[in-house]
């Protein structure tokens, strides 16, 4: 990860194996509140490794003076 700016560069592995597996990068401003929303980063690249994963990039963008980040993987 790393900031350019005012957005996050988030890379996440991701299986390409499985389609049915739905990635959501989630953003909250107070962990205490506990509540998570769709950061609204679309795929901004992905990197074709080769093997069973591939490298997904987001910009994410970083407006409020403390954001959190996490990666929610949902089997359907």
């Amino acid at each position: 990860m790393d900031w350019p700016g005012n957005e996050l560069r988030y890379v996440h592995l991701q299986r390409n194996d499985d389609t049915n597996l739905v990635y959501v990068v989630e953003s909250c401003t107070n962990l205490v509140s506990g509540v998570w929303t769709n950061a609204g980063s679309p795929v901004t690249g992905t990197n074709v490794t080769g093997g069973a994963y591939d490298e997904v990039l987001h910009l994410i963008p970083v407006d409020a003076p403390q954001t959190y980040i996490r990666l929610k993987i949902v089997y359907p």
